[in-house]
């Protein structure tokens, strides 16, 4: 909102100067008489304080990258996230250095390198972030000494999983039971 400031509270130098504020401030200011409330003179000049008052520079984003171990489980993992909250996670617990992967659904075996493929997208317009060589180099020694347990839940459904049936099929986890 657009206000004129009157008696403003902090700085003598503002007073009779107008300033476009957050509505939370313009309400408390004009109601202890600091300011006063400047009307729009059509819906044109509103739509331009307010697409100014939306304009409020945001400090530059960047990632955190961290290595962490689970804390019931001991896995050992890489979570990147970014300042912004518009940008979503990224958590990365397979090996360290590059691996073959297997040949399903019709895609041939290939090897997978986690320092090359796995980016952090971001939606705050930053663009996509590969993990960075130290985070990786920390990974791989903390993977190296890892010491995994499973909980009780998490080792019941790893034999569920792995148990082959009499007609020679694994039991699908994800999908309804029949």
């Amino acid at each position: 909102m657009k206000i004129l400031w009157k008696s403003h509270p902090t700085n003598p130098a503002k007073n009779g100067t107008t300033e476009h504020v957050a509505r939370e401030l313009a309400v408390v200011a004009v109601g202890y008489g600091q300011a006063e409330l400047i009307r729009f003179a059509n819906a044109g000049e509103r739509l331009k304080s307010l697409s100014e008052e939306c304009a409020i520079a945001q400090p530059p984003a960047h990632t955190d990258w961290t290595v962490n171990a689970g804390s019931a489980s001991g896995e050992v993992y890489i979570l990147g996230r970014c300042s912004n909250p518009t940008c979503g996670q990224i958590r990365y617990s397979g090996p360290p250095q590059p691996f073959n992967t297997l040949a399903t659904h019709g895609q041939k075996s290939r090897v997978f390198d986690p320092s090359v493929e796995i980016t952090l997208c971001h939606a705050c317009g930053k663009g996509a972030e590969k993990i960075p060589a130290d985070i990786l180099k920390k990974y791989a020694a903390a993977k190296a000494s890892e010491t995994q347990t499973y909980t009780p839940d998490y080792a019941g459904m790893l034999a569920m999983q792995a148990h082959v049936g009499g007609d020679n099929k694994h039991r699908e986890i994800d999908g309804p039971r029949k």
